[in-house]
């Protein structure tokens, strides 16, 4: 029951990220989503102990560039 809740909250919690990710490249006036994060710095962000907003920048993939210009708000 556990492991079926993790795997809901997880796909819920990357299908809002794909959303927020979506609104973010069409803000930005790119052509292509995963110039804002890839699918894998997604699940990277998903899958990460993340407790506070500066956990974040420990996620592989998210650099002090991507940090500073899309989470850091």
């Amino acid at each position: 029951a556990r492991t079926k809740e993790l795997l809901e909250y997880t796909g819920e919690l990357y299908e809002e990220l794909r959303k927020w990710r979506k609104d973010k490249y069409i803000e930005e006036g790119y052509y292509n989503a995963y110039v804002v994060f890839n699918n894998r710095e997604l699940i990277n962000i998903v899958m990460a102990d993340i407790k506070r907003k500066e956990d974040l920048i420990k996620v592989r993939g998210i650099g002090n560039k991507k940090y500073n210009k899309y989470l850091y708000k």
